[in-house]
C-alpha cells in the first residue's frame, strides 16, 4: 500500500495495447461489460430489446456505458445486471404510456413518478428509486426539468418509514444467532483438524500398522484435501473402496467445510467485522501474519475489497486469536490455520482449498453447494437451526408458532435461534 495516497500502483498493459471498444459503431446498442473479477464472465447487454424509441435506446445505452466504465462504481457482473434491469423496467413502463417520450429531453419528472408508483408496494422501493436516479443521471441529453428533479432530495416514503418502525433483530436475538454460528464453526474446525491430522499421518507412513480401513481413510482424506474430490472411475463414479467408506458428501466434509458451515462462517464474520456478506465471501486466502508465527497471540491481516467505494475500496481487516485466559483452544502442533481467528498456509477458512484465491467460493463449489449462493445457504442454515419450521414454511412471512421476529425453540440447539426471513 502507498503511504501517501492510500492506493497501490496499477498493473500497466503491454506497449501498443488498445482497449476493446465496448460499443461498436455497427452495433451501438450492444454494450460489452467486462467484470473486474477475472472469474466472472464478460456479458453483452442489448439495449435494442428495450420497448422505447431508437433514440432513447441509444441514450440509455450511453448512460449504461457511463455507469460501467473503467474506474466506475459498477465493477461486478451482478451490479451491471441490476443497472440494466432498471433501464429495462423503466423502458417497459414508458412503452405502456399512450404518448411515450421519444427523446431524452422529452423525459419528465412525471415519468419517474409514474414508474415509482407502480412499485410502491415493494419493500425495497427506496433502494430501487435511488438506483434508477443514478441511471438517469448518467443518460445524456436530459431536459433541465428532469435533471433538476434528479438532483433534489427524494422524500421519504411509507415503505422506508415502515422499515424503520420494524427494526432488525434485538441484541438478544443476534446473540443467539451468533452463538449458533460459533457452535457450528467450532464443530467444523474440530472435524477438519482431525481429518487433516489423519491425512498427515498417512503421508508420513504412520498408518502402516493400522487396520486397512483406517489406512484407506487416511489415503482418502489426503486425496480429498489435495484435489477437492474423491478418487473416481473413468466413468466418473466414486471408486468401490470410496463408496464402502461412506458418501461423497461425508468424505468432502472430512477436510472441507459444508455449504451450511460456510454460511455460518459468513454470518459470524459479518457480525465480527461489520462488513457486507459480499465482501466476506470474496475475501482472499492470502494474508499477512504480523505476529510472525512467534508463538504469541496469533493475528492475521486480510484485505477486503468493496469496489463501490472507489479509491477507498481496499481495506485491511485484522483477525486476532483469543488469549489463553479467555479459553482459546490450542492448535495441534505444526498447524497455523485460521478458524475465525488466526491464519495459516492451507486456507483462510479452515478448509484445504488452495486451487483458488477466493477460498469461500472454492469451498462452496467443492462441497457441492446449490446455485443459490451465500444468500440461499444462509437461509438454509437458519432453517437447519430451527428444523421444526421447514415442514410448513416456504418463504417470508409469519411462521407457525410466532411472527417473523419471534424467537422459537430449535430442538437440539442451545441457545435458541430467532426465525430468519
Amino acid at each position: 500500500m502507498s503511504a501517501a495516497g492510500g492506493g497501490r500502483p496499477g498493473a500497466l498493459p503491454p506497449a501498443g495495447y488498445r482497449p476493446r471498444r465496448r460499443a461498436e459503431e455497427e452495433t451501438p446498442l450492444q454494450v460489452l461489460f467486462i467484470p473486474e473479477d477475472a472469474e466472472e464472465p464478460a456479458q453483452v447487454f442489448d439495449f435494442a430489446r428495450l420497448t422505447v424509441s431508437p433514440e432513447l435506446q441509444q441514450a440509455f445505452a450511453k448512460g449504461f456505458v457511463q455507469r460501467t466504465k473503467a474506474g466506475g462504481r459498477l465493477r461486478r457482473l451482478g451490479s451491471a445486471e441490476k443497472s440494466y434491469r432498471f433501464f429495462r423496467g423503466f423502458a417497459t413502463y414508458l412503452g405502456t404510456l399512450n404518448t411515450p417520450p421519444t427523446r431524452p429531453r422529452d423525459l419528465l419528472p412525471v415519468h419517474l413518478d409514474g414508474w415509482r408508483l407502480e412499485r410502491q408496494n415493494y419493500a425495497s422501493l427506496w433502494h430501487q428509486v435511488g438506483e434508477m436516479i443514478k441511471n438517469l443521471r448518467a443518460v445524456p441529453g436530459l431536459g433541465p426539468e428532469l435533471r433538476t428533479a434528479l438532483n433534489q432530495r427524494q422524500p421519504e416514503h411509507a415503505n422506508r418509514r415502515r422499515e424503520r418502525a420494524n427494526p432488525s433483530y434485538s441484541r438478544a436475538e443476534m446473540q443467539r444467532i451468533l452463538n449458533a454460528a460459533r457452535h457450528d464453526v467450532r464443530q467444523a474446525a474440530a472435524r477438519i483438524r482431525a481429518g487433516q491430522v489423519l491425512a498427515d499421518r498417512w503421508r508420513a507412513g504412520d498408518l502402516d500398522g493400522e487396520p486397512p480401513q483406517q489406512q484407506r481413510r487416511g489415503r482418502l482424506a489426503a486425496f480429498v484435501e489435495e484435489h477437492a474430490d474423491v478418487p473416481r472411475t473413468p466413468r466418473g463414479a466414486p471408486q468401490w473402496w470410496v463408496r464402502e467408506l461412506g458418501t461423497v458428501a461425508e468424505h468432502m466434509e472430512a477436510v472441507h467445510l459444508s455449504a451450511l458451515e460456510i454460511a455460518a462462517f459468513v454470518i459470524l464474520l459479518v457480525a465480527m467485522t461489520g462488513e457486507n456478506g459480499s465482501a466476506i465471501t470474496k475475501a482472499p486466502a492470502g494474508h499477512h501474519r504480523p505476529d510472525g508465527h512467534a508463538g504469541g497471540i496469533a493475528s492475521a491481516i486480510v484485505e477486503l475489497d468493496k469496489p463501490r467505494r472507489g479509491s477507498r475500496r481496499h481495506m485491511d481487516r485484522p483477525l486476532v486469536d483469543l488469549p489463553k485466559w479467555a479459553g482459546a483452544r490450542q492448535k495441534p502442533p505444526g498447524r497455523g490455520r485460521t478458524h475465525v481467528r488466526g491464519s495459516g498456509p492451507r486456507s483462510g477458512c479452515s478448509c484445504s482449498c488452495t486451487n483458488s484465491p477466493k477460498v469461500p467460493a472454492a469451498c462452496w463449489e467443492a462441497t457441492g453447494c446449490w446455485s443459490g449462493g451465500p444468500a440461499a445457504a444462509a437461509e438454509a442454515w437458519a432453517r437447519a437451526c430451527a428444523p421444526e419450521r421447514t415442514a410448513t414454511s416456504s418463504g417470508p412471512g409469519p411462521r407457525p408458532g410466532g411472527s417473523p421476529r419471534t424467537p422459537q425453540q430449535a430442538p437440539g440447539r442451545t441457545p435458541n435461534l430467532p426465525t430468519l426471513t
